[in-house]
């Protein structure tokens, strides 16, 4: 039997136990980088850096520099320098013996990158501010530059310039290792979409695996629909009417969640409640054009790459017409035949020139159309991509039924009449 005596020391044990937990976690050291000899980091080197202040910079692979830029503690951090689009630093002029440029700027082709910096709902971790600006919370104050531009490099303040500050990875953070985006910037609620889903450099993504998307109409709403890697088409009945909506992506598996980039625009077409390809008369390929300007352009560029009104099956394109499909220069909706035999997935484009006449001047409809061969590796076009026309003979006649039950039945109906009216007749003479 445990006496009281026992009881209190195993308590006191429990509290100093603790304590000491709680301890450690205060004074566990904050992520933080600093310009240092190369012999004092315990940490990860970023780059190099040839002195403390008004300094060039060099990639990682130079060893002809005293000092580098050391990371340490940035949590999640395996000390990769890849660049995955979100945790660039600064660009260099060179690789070597460079200056360097605001991570916002793009004129250098040299770009330095650390995993421990990651922000998700920003375009970037990293940032410049003014000298005098405090970093923010779940920050870092990594460097300062001379300038946003053109500019030597420094470990202390300059009177004037910039310093650049990195967001860090939360404690228990899983980073996501992908993008999300609408493949559209509007679209009409009778037209799918897709949630598109990329993912970054050494991403462990493979086809098939589970993404979990819930969609959000701003600003609330959320419906959630389990998808795969790497697209997921949404259903165009899912959208709860007009409006605006993002969603958010999540990797089943391993963690990690990725707003969309983008917000895509429902919007209603002007149709009175008909389906878009009988109101608006959509039976070729071309046709589709006709809702440009009906208010989402990016809607007609879909339905002419889908076919949303099936108009190859409807056979009203010109002979050997296989798909639809949008050509962005020309905002046009042209015919597309593909060719298997093409070696790099080249294709014929067939386009009707001309409406054609109608069958009422002379019992002929007579349809025309151009072609082009589109190859990326210079191929020639085949004989049978050229441009053409056709002659349809239009029916002399519409055939109608002769005879059948309903008029049969409506003329037993009219003998009986007649029939009695002939026997009330001669019976009324009697």
């Amino acid at each position: 039997m445990i006496n009281k005596k026992t009881k209190e020391i195993e308590l006191i044990f429990l509290f100093l136990t603790i304590g000491f937990a709680f301890t450690s976690l205060l004074s566990a050291e904050e992520p933080a980088c600093a310009v240092v000899p190369l012999a004092r980091c315990g940490g990860d080197v970023i780059m190099r850096i040839s002195d403390i202040t008004n300094a060039h910079g060099a990639n990682v692979s130079e060893l002809g520099y005293p000092y580098v830029l050391c990371c340490d503690n940035f949590f999640g951090s395996t000390g990769s320098l890849t660049c995955i689009g979100k945790n660039k630093l600064l660009g260099l002029s060179s690789t070597t013996n460079a200056h360097a440029e605001s991570p916002a700027y793009s004129n250098y082709s040299t770009n330095v990158c650390y995993d421990g910096f990651y922000n998700f709902s920003s375009s970037n971790a990293c940032y410049t501010a003014p000298i005098s600006y405090v970093c923010g919370v779940n920050e870092s104050e990594i460097l300062y530059l001379s300038d946003r531009g053109n500019a030597h490099l420094a470990n202390v303040s300059y009177v004037s310039g910039a310093k650049i500050c990195c967001e860090r990875k939360e404690l228990g953070e899983v980073l996501p290792t992908f993008t999300a985006r609408w493949n559209s910037s509007c679209t009409w609620d009778t037209v799918p979409v897709d949630l598109i889903v990329e993912k970054l450099a050494g991403s462990p993504l493979q086809s098939g695996d589970d993404i979990n998307y819930t969609i959000y109409k701003t600003p609330s709403n959320p419906r959630s629909y389990l998808g795969e890697y790497s697209y997921y088409t949404w259903k165009a009945s899912r959208f709860d009417g007009a409006g605006e909506y993002s969603f958010n992506a999540t990797d089943v598996a391993r963690g990690g969640t990725v707003k969309s980039s983008n917000t895509i625009n429902i919007k209603t077409p002007p149709t009175n409640g008909e389906p878009i390809c009988s109101y608006f008369g959509i039976t070729s390929c071309a046709d589709y054009e006709k809702l440009l300007g009906k208010g989402c352009n990016d809607a007609v560029r879909d339905m002419c790459n889908s076919d949303n009104c099936d108009t190859i099956a409807k056979g009203n394109n010109p002979p050997r017409t296989t798909d639809c499909a949008w050509n962005e220069g020309a905002k046009q909706c042209e015919s597309v035949e593909r060719n298997t035999g093409s070696s790099c997935g080249g294709y014929c484009t067939r386009r009707i020139t001309t409406p054609g006449d109608t069958c009422e001047d002379d019992g002929f409809l007579d349809v025309s159309w151009g072609a082009a061969w589109i190859s990326t590796c210079g191929e020639s076009a085949p004989s049978e991509c050229k441009p053409g026309s056709q002659r349809f003979e239009c029916p002399s006649q519409v055939p109608l039924p002769f005879f059948d039950w309903i008029t049969f039945a409506l003329a037993i109906i009219v003998i009986a009449l007649v029939y009695t009216g002939f026997a009330i007749t001669k019976n009324k003479k009697k």
